[in-house]
């Protein structure tokens, strides 16, 4: 804790459930400095998002989420508008990174303050789980296996807030007004910790490619 480095070796080993601190493997997911909106900064290895005007921009992962299996991430909400989630890695990326996130992308996602949650395209909201703000840890839990999506807020679940998900998605973290969001992928210690049979977005966790 509070230290600037963390593990992210391409050594295979075993990997910690709870992010580093265990033994070092595989590369995490971090934040695409490629594929973000113009009004936003990235720091601190790529897992601080600062969105620095009141237009809506859009970061996406590095990691694409396989159809398969059970994975978890976490996000400290910054000052505004927070929406993470995830989108499908087959749709137009490179296109939406300065709009809203579900206006164009089949986005599934958390807003806060609000605490509803977000569908796209289309921007539909509905009552979902509760507000969140500036500090508050949401965990996303994406569950491959089932095609469902569950939201955390301080370690507490909020519920299924999607299923039928089929797939091939990313990471998404949609920005509003001035704030600092804080990305954790499992480079370190998960402020809640894993829910159980969930793994980090790390290559060691990721099925072999087929070439």
């Amino acid at each position: 804790a509070g230290n600037d480095v963390l593990f992210d070796s391409p050594t295979n080993g075993n990997q910690s459930d709870t992010g580093a601190g265990g033994e070092v493997s595989g590369n995490y997911c971090t934040i695409n400095a490629l594929l973000k909106g113009s009004n936003t900064n990235i720091a601190n290895g790529n897992l601080e998002i600062n969105s620095t005007s009141s237009t809506w921009n859009n970061c996406f992962g590095t990691i694409a989420i396989p159809a398969s299996g059970k994975w978890y991430w976490e996000v400290e909400a910054g000052g505004g508008n927070t929406q993470p989630g995830i989108v499908p890695v087959s749709e137009d990326l490179a296109g939406n990174v300065g709009t809203y996130p579900s206006n164009n992308l089949s986005f599934r996602g958390y807003y806060g303050p609000g605490g509803n949650k977000i569908t796209g395209p289309g921007a539909g909201s509905s009552s979902y789980g509760a507000s969140f703000t500036t500090g508050d840890i949401v965990g996303i839990a994406f569950d491959a296996d089932a095609g469902s999506l569950t939201f955390y807020k301080n370690g507490v679940s909020q519920g299924v807030a999607f299923t039928g998900l089929t797939d091939e998605y990313i990471p998404i973290f949609g920005t509003f007004d001035t704030g600092v969001q804080k990305i954790n992928f499992g480079q370190m210690r998960f402020k809640y910790g894993l829910p159980s049979g969930y793994a980090a977005l790390n290559t060691t966790a990721l099925p072999a490619a087929t070439i």
